[in-house]
């Protein structure tokens, strides 16, 4: 069914500058750039480039999460140019450690807390 939401987990409009390094399916490097994510969740995050990165390429990604440093690794699912020069890339998260884990679920549980609370 055309339009159909995919997502198994909720996103949050979430700024944050990280840092990637994009990789090949034979582990070659291809690219390393900074950007910033548009949106984030448990299971992945929209991100904001200045270079396009291709489907099915692998990335290392380092953000910027309130005073921690997140590093997971996951796989470009669609690549966008924006009319400003800027691409968008949705990274699914492939693998990600436990610190990671329990550092992203702590800041989106206080962000959905925040969000409920702007609701009331």
């Amino acid at each position: 069914m055309a339009g159909q939401e995919k997502r198994h987990t909720q996103r949050f409009d979430s700024l944050n500058l990280l840092q990637y390094v994009a990789i090949d399916a034979h582990g070659e490097h291809l690219a390393t750039g900074m950007g910033r994510t548009l949106n984030v969740s448990k299971g992945g995050i929209l991100l904001e480039t200045r270079a396009r990165l291709e489907p099915g390429v692998l990335v290392s990604v380092a953000i910027g999460i309130e005073e921690n440093l997140v590093s997971v690794v996951g796989r470009v699912m669609h690549c966008n140019a924006g009319e400003d020069g800027a691409f968008t890339s949705g990274i699914r998260f492939d693998n990600i450690d436990a610190q990671a884990d329990a550092v992203l679920t702590a800041y989106l549980a206080a962000f959905e807390a925040s969000q409920k609370q702007k609701k009331k």
